[in-house]
């Protein structure tokens, strides 16, 4: 009997039911000792007012999964490894932010060394040199200062109704999911320093094509693949959307960029489909590794990676594996479904067996996987076994 981690149960794909509860835990327990961290590094710099309190209340409330794992405790990383300032107050702003979006009521003020750009929910405020919030929980009022204007912006929390002032924040398009919204990104919303290793080309607009394929893709993922439209829902918050030519796939994922993905502006919703369950299996793997490594750590061998064509270390070849092999699973469900394009499906599945063959008895008979590696691997190999 192979020894798998419980709490990771449902981490390696949907056919093996997500324990909600302990995704909750791995998600809040990493948070936790992130943000210790991050007040101990950055308390003396974020001296506006109820900033440090807010945050400590955060640490201190166990989070649920959709009101801590966003941009912002990405963000708190990225402040943390480049020791950054004004990263640091950008983080803790989207934190506080983050955390009114769930409800919770506060007031604090901050001051920015930089101007940046905040998002509530799908409003985007840009150019902020200081805010100033105060909420009750179900109402909000947010007051931005930038180059000697000011827009104040009264939100209801959970409102059905959602308008802005003629010079209030800019509202970005949103994917109502049955976890929450899924707000679509721009160019000027996206500001980290991973997005800039990325190297990609952000589009400017996100235009009525890009959002009604999207939409699209999540109501067919719903209606025919519901086990990953709840799979990829849990971990997603938002999507940046990337330029690219119609007929290729270009998409991306920043262990840093928490609940955040990059995927092309493809107006096919199966292949939408396809990287956001490729892009979604990359934020279960970051969650896991946030506990502990997947392979021994001792382990220096490199092998064959038929998904990067090169040689790659074993934990790379399991990232690899996890992602192709999600996909051949979707597109196994959308064939099965009788949803329509079986050949394309089809088509899609081989493309994936053939690199997946090559990888699939290293992943089974190697030893140098962890618990956490295996929990995330072997019940893969069973899945695509039953098929």
């Amino acid at each position: 009997m192979v020894e798998v981690c419980k709490e990771f149960r449902g981490f390696s794909c949907p056919f093996e039911r997500l324990d909600d509860a302990a995704l909750d835990w791995a998600v809040s327990e990493y948070a936790a000792c992130l943000l210790d961290v991050f007040l101990e590094e950055f308390s003396a710099s974020l001296q506006g007012e109820g900033v440090v309190q807010g945050l400590t209340a955060l640490r201190n409330s166990a989070p649920q999964i959709h009101s801590i794992w966003s941009r912002a405790l990405g963000a708190s990383l990225e402040a943390l490894q480049m020791d950054s300032i004004p990263i640091a107050q950008h983080a803790a702003a989207m934190l506080l932010i983050q955390r009114l979006a769930a409800g919770h009521p506060s007031s604090w003020s901050l001051q920015f060394l930089e101007p940046i750009s905040l998002l509530y929910d799908c409003w985007l405020f840009e150019g902020c040199e200081r805010i100033e919030v105060k909420s009750s929980g179900s109402h909000t009022e947010i007051i931005t200062f930038s180059q000697g204007r000011t827009q104040h912006q009264r939100l209801d929390y959970g409102s059905s109704v959602e308008k802005s002032a003629a010079d209030g924040p800019e509202r970005l398009p949103k994917v109502v999911s049955d976890n929450g919204p899924i707000i679509i990104l721009p160019a000027r919303a996206v500001s980290s320093p991973s997005a800039s290793q990325l190297s990609l080309n952000l589009c400017a607009n996100i235009d009525g094509a890009d959002f009604g394929a999207l939409e699209e893709c999540f109501r067919q993922m719903k209606a025919w693949s519901p086990e990953y439209y709840r799979w990829v829902s849990r971990v997603v918050r938002s999507v940046a959307l990337v330029e690219a030519p119609q007929n290729s796939l270009r998409s991306a994922s920043a262990n840093e960029s928490c609940s955040m993905l990059y995927i092309s502006n493809n107006h096919d919703p199966l292949l939408l489909g396809e990287m956001l369950v490729h892009e979604a299996s990359h934020q279960y793997y970051f969650i896991a590794t946030r506990h502990g490594p997947v392979v021994d750590p001792s382990d220096e061998q490199q092998f064959y990676s038929p998904f990067a064509s090169r040689f790659r270390p074993l934990e790379r070849i399991v990232l690899g594996f996890h992602a192709f092999a999600n996909v051949y699973l979707y597109y196994s469900m959308m064939l099965k479904s009788g949803a329509g394009r079986q050949d394309f499906c089809a088509e899609q599945m081989a493309k994936c067996h053939r690199d997946l063959s090559q990888v699939a008895t290293l992943i089974k008979e190697t030893d140098k996987l962890t618990e956490i590696g295996r929990s995330i691997a072997h019940p893969l190999l069973g899945a695509l076994d039953e098929l």
